[in-house]
């Protein structure tokens, strides 16, 4: 009581709140402007604000889709709108994960939280300052060797915009410039170009890790994603957008880092110039073709085995594909 009414609140708040939907609870809610984000760690971050006094620094480690899920963006409007500089780093789960019970040891505790793809939230709270600074890290994967460097290693970028819709996991001047150039208002959407019925498709697996890849054939097995096109042209913009570096890239530095979803597909940012370069993308998709026996791979997964097709044993192909991109997106070498 002391702290919070005779002194304005905490000069700092560090905190591992809960990730339970607020559906599990027995208790009524009051007062939360994030309470529509559905979680009780996002009130946890909202209630040290209100508790925190001006020029205060909160810490928060908590799941990593409070960066770009749209259900939370009430959160991160939150956040900003009370706070002049957020520093945000994500962390995958793979090879490595932040809690010491992750990774491939067999962890003891029941929780399956321990294997979460988190984000560390650090944030001054400054709600006079009109600078807003939002300031990102790549999404890091790391070996378990490298755990005790982790930390210092960490490097941001700066989003100096209010409210940003997203807080993208970019970490340096030249990931900040293509996300910009990618999101150039003279592009349209991979989403304006698949339909929902068509003769021609593409189908990718719907849980890509370390490789995405779009094949115009049946991979029969489950987890999938299948996507139809009017025509074969659009199809092969498809095709050669959704295998390359580019957009993997783009799904890393979006998404969870696990899961392929259809609205990141159809989000993902073309060049008007690109859909008319028939020529090259006949080209480029049959080279795609002639590799397919080199490049399909198989696991076995819950006794069955899993096939899949892996571009990236063809580098030579898909660095050809960047860099045709890379000429009607305006990148530089």
């Amino acid at each position: 009581y002391q702290i919070i009414h005779d002194k304005g609140g905490f000069d700092v708040i560090i905190g591992n709140p809960p990730y339970v939907a607020l559906s599990k609870i027995e208790y009524s809610l009051k007062n939360y402007e994030t309470v529509d984000a559905n979680n009780l760690y996002n009130l946890a971050q909202e209630r040290s604000l209100q508790i925190s006094k001006d020029e205060s620094y909160n810490g928060f480690i908590v799941m990593l889709n409070i960066c770009f899920s749209k259900d939370y963006e009430i959160v991160r409007k939150c956040i900003v709108k009370r706070c002049s500089k957020v520093f945000i780093s994500s962390f995958d789960n793979i090879p490595d994960g932040l809690f010491s019970s992750s990774g491939k040891e067999e962890s003891k505790n029941t929780n399956k939280v321990v294997s979460q793809r988190v984000t560390i939230c650090i944030y001054k709270k400054e709600q006079n300052n009109q600078i807003k600074e939002v300031l990102t890290s790549k999404f890091y994967r790391w070996n378990r060797e490298f755990r005790n460097f982790l930390f210092e290693a960490i490097s941001y970028s700066s989003i100096i915009r209010p409210n940003p819709i997203n807080w993208s996991a970019l970490s340096n001047d030249i990931s900040v410039s293509i996300f910009n150039k990618l999101g150039n208002k003279s592009n349209q959407q991979l989403g304006v170009i698949i339909s929902k019925s068509g003769n021609e498709f593409l189908q990718l697996g719907a849980t890509p890790r370390y490789f995405i890849s779009a094949v115009p054939f049946e991979m029969n097995r489950s987890g999938l994603i299948e996507l139809r096109f009017n025509g074969l042209l659009q199809r092969l913009v498809a095709e050669c957008v959704l295998n390359s570096n580019l957009f993997y890239w783009y799904w890393r530095v979006s998404g969870d880092g696990f899961h392929l979803t259809k609205s990141t597909i159809q989000q993902m940012p073309i060049p008007a110039s690109f859909v008319t370069d028939s020529n090259k993308l006949k080209i480029l998709s049959k080279k795609l073709a002639d590799s397919k026996d080199l490049c399909t791979t198989q696991k076995l997964n819950k006794g069955k085995i899993v096939y899949n097709v892996n571009y990236n044993k063809v580098p030579s192909i898909i660095d050809e594909i960047d860099k045709v991109l890379a000429q009607h997106y305006g990148f530089t070498d």
